[in-house]
C-alpha cells in the first residue's frame, strides 16, 4: 500500500522533519532563582514532503516535543546550591537519582558511570522530557528522526542526553481510568510495562542506555549518533 505521504515511509528522501521556531520558553520565577539554570522549551514539529500530483511541497504537523536544558555548569559557576536545583521541581528531583549525593566530589552515580563512563558529571544535560506524535505519524521511525534533530541542535556544552522511556507521557491514556478493579489494574499495568520495554528497545537505536534503579535512559554526547538509514 502506498504511504499517504512521503514522511509515512522512514525511507523516502522526499520526506523531511523541522523543528518550528514557534518555542515557547518556560522560565520559571522561583524565589530561589532557581528558574535560572532550568530552561523549558516546547517546539512543533513539522513534516514537509513533496506532493506527486502538484509537485509543491507541503507540510502538515508532526507532533510536539518538550525539551528541558539543566544549565548545571553556569549554576556552579555562580555558587547556587546544587541540591536546591535538584528540589526544583518533581522531575528535577527524579533527575538527582543519577548523582551520587555521598561521594565527595559529587558525580554521577556508578551505575551511569558504567554506561557513559567519559561523560562529565558537572557539564549541562539535555533532557527529552516528552515527545507526542500524532497516530498518523506513529510507529514510522518518525520519533527518532525527531529525537536525532533535537539532539544535533541542542545537545552542545551538555555531557549527557536523557530520555524516559514513558508511554504517551502526561496524556490521559496512562492514567488509571476511575472504578479499575484489581485485575483491570493489573492488566493495565503489564500493558504499561510491556509499552516500557519496547519504548526502551526503539530509543536504544540512537544509543540510549539503561541505568540500574532509574527510570531515564541516557546517552553521553561524546556518542555519534546514528544517521537515519542506521536507524532504519
Amino acid at each position: 500500500m502506498k504511504p499517504i505521504h512521503a514522511l509515512d515511509d522512514p525511507h523516502s528522501k522526499e520526506a523531511s522533519l523541522s523543528l518550528r521556531a514557534e518555542v515557547r520558553h518556560e522560565h520559571h520565577e522561583a524565589s530561589d532563582g532557581m528558574g535560572d539554570y532550568v530552561i523549558d522549551l516546547f517546539f512543533k514539529v513539522f513534516g514537509e514532503w513533496l506532493s506527486d500530483e502538484q509537485q509543491t511541497s507541503e507540510e502538515v504537523e508532526v507532533g510536539e516535543v518538550h525539551l528541558r536544558l539543566v544549565r548545571l555548569s553556569q549554576a556552579m559557576d555562580e555558587g547556587a546550591s546544587i541540591r536546591d536545583l535538584f528540589d526544583y521541581d518533581q522531575e528535577m528531583s527524579t533527575l538527582s537519582e543519577l548523582y551520587d549525593w555521598e561521594h565527595s566530589d559529587w558525580e554521577f552515580a556508578p551505575p551511569v558511570l558504567k554506561v557513559c563512563p567519559y561523560s562529565n558529571s558537572f557539564s549541562d544535560i539535555c533532557i527529552i522530557e516528552r515527545i507526542a506524535l500524532l497516530p498518523w505519524a506513529r510507529g514510522q521511525g518518525v520519533g527518532l528522526r525527531v529525537i536525532q534533530l533535537l539532539l544535533r541542535n541542542w545537545q552542545s556544552g551538555c555531557s549527557l542526553a536523557v530520555i524516559r522511556p514513558f508511554p504517551l507521557q502526561g496524556e490521559p491514556a496512562t492514567r488509571v481510568p476511575a472504578g479499575c478493579d484489581e485485575y483491570e489494574l493489573g492488566s493495565l499495568s503489564k500493558d504499561l510495562e510491556e509499552s516500557t520495554r519496547k519504548l526502551t528497545r526503539y530509543y536504544a537505536r540512537l544509543g540510549f542506555k539503561s541505568v540500574d534503579d532509574c527510570p531515564y535512559l541516557v546517552r553521553s554526547t561524546e556518542e555519534i549518533t546514528p544517521k537515519v538509514a542506521e536507524m532504519d
